[in-house]
């Protein structure tokens, strides 16, 4: 189809749910010669500080215990492994070693922020990886056979069934029993991961130390995960007078979405795809800030459509139900971004003004997204745009980098302002429209 037709198409949506998220106010730079109107070296990092805190979308208790846990079992597991390995192999024994030296040294720099579930799953990597130290060392010694490591999965799997045959999805009232199964669901996906090794057992784990070690460090994640759920999932218990389960709720709400995408995803269908590029467009966006926001918001929305429609099929429909408002969100974003590159936007910036004030209206953009009611569903929805500068900025201001930026670290750096700030804007119309047709009438605020 050619690109008159796809523009038609994109105007021809105006009654749908795209209309309610507003005009792109981002600067016009209109269309410049793909090379920047500054020296990239001068752009100073602190074009990326003060940026917006995570929202608040997890309230359950988050015992401390769970991470005192992990760094014990972190340490037991390193404290096997001597500081020089000393195998015949020297290769083995120096990498082992440089193995043990970094998780030490994460170990002893662990986070230590209270109550977050970020902060368990940095612990829950350090255990993985001093697992991995582990297992590998004892692989190469022969105290760690192919049987055990074989045990050790069949166990996983076993207590993890276990788990989600008593899965309930507990709550408050709707909304706490969402967001509280969102992040649940979301771990207990990860574990699975974990169960899945994606690759066979070594039939000699002493002939194969470094690959053994490797799955056994991910099996340690999914009990370390098993473990936090457990925990978890008690703690929201205890710290509730009266939960009711809303697992029927959540399964009728993620149903919805079986309707709500494709329907919603018309708007931007010939701009999904492998044959949707950035030659769709009737000006030439090579290299420039508009072609890295396409394809940007084009893979999310896709990854999120296909995220929603795996987890309800695993039957997480928590996850189902937020990763859907999600592939809602990008939808709306994908078609905002669209419109904007076919007015000429987002070309190469010529001052670094211009980079600062793309990131100041996308912070604005996701602040106001975060206050939008009910504030509960708002920032689960903000979680791609607040996560989409959070990235491209932690790569930026990377502290052990030494080069300067150059341009095409700018370009990203752009495109991450600019699509957060079209996840951001497109938030409230969802949240209206899931509160409308998901949420009335089950006491979400009380």
């Amino acid at each position: 189809m050619n690109r008159l037709t796809r523009r038609q198409f994109l105007a021809g949506s105006a009654a749908s749910l795209t209309t309610l998220a507003g005009c792109s106010s981002l600067p016009i730079v209109g269309e410049r010669d793909p090379e920047l109107g500054f020296d990239p070296a001068t752009l100073s990092r602190s074009v990326v500080q003060d940026m917006p805190d995570p929202p608040e979308t997890y309230s359950a208790p988050v015992p401390e215990t769970l991470a005192t846990r992990h760094r014990r079992r972190a340490r037991e597991l390193l404290n096997g492994v001597p500081r020089e390995p000393g195998f015949a192999n020297e290769g083995l024994s120096t990498e082992l070693g440089e193995m043990r030296t970094d998780t030490l040294s994460e170990i002893e720099n662990g986070p230590d922020e209270p109550g977050s579930l970020q902060r368990l799953d940095e612990w829950r990597s350090i255990r993985s990886d001093a697992a991995e130290v582990r297992a590998a060392y004892d692989a190469a010694t022969g105290t760690l056979d192919t049987a055990t490591l074989t045990r050790r999965h069949d166990r996983l799997r076993q207590d993890l069934r276990a788990f989600e045959s008593a899965w309930q999805s507990p709550g408050r009232n709707t909304l706490d029993a969402l967001a509280t199964a969102y992040h649940l669901e979301d771990m207990r996906t990860d574990c699975w991961h974990s169960v899945d090794l994606g690759e066979p057992v070594p039939s000699n784990a002493r002939m194969n130390p470094l690959d053994t070690g490797r799955l056994a460090g991910g099996l340690e994640e999914g009990r370390a995960l098993l473990d936090d759920l457990t925990g978890l999932r008690e703690a929201h218990r205890e710290a509730a007078s009266t939960l009711t389960s809303y697992q029927d709720t959540l399964s009728v709400m993620a149903d919805q979405f079986r309707y709500l995408i494709p329907v919603t995803r018309r708007q931007v269908e010939l701009y999904l795809g492998d044959d949707a590029g950035a030659d769709d467009f009737e000006r030439k966006i090579d290299g420039l800030p508009a072609e890295q926001v396409f394809y940007d918001v084009q893979a999310w929305t896709e990854r999120r459509i296909r995220e929603a429609r795996e987890a309800r099929i695993r039957r997480n429909y928590a996850r189902a139900t937020v990763r859907g408002g999600h592939a809602l969100v990008m939808i709306l974003a994908l078609s905002q971004v669209v419109d904007a590159i076919q007015s000429g936007k987002y070309g190469m910036p010529e001052t670094i003004e211009e980079v600062r004030e793309y990131r100041d209206q996308a912070i604005a953009a996701v602040e106001e997204a975060q206050s939008v009611e009910p504030t509960r569903l708002a920032a689960l929805l903000s979680l791609p745009a607040w996560n989409r500068l959070q990235w491209e900025v932690r790569d930026f201001q990377a502290p052990k980098r030494r080069d300067p930026p150059n341009e095409r670290e700018v370009v990203r750096l752009v495109a991450a302002f600019v699509g957060a700030y079209h996840f951001a804007n497109a938030v409230k119309p969802v949240v209206d429209r899931l509160r409308e047709d998901l949420l009335d009438g089950t006491s979400v605020m009380e």
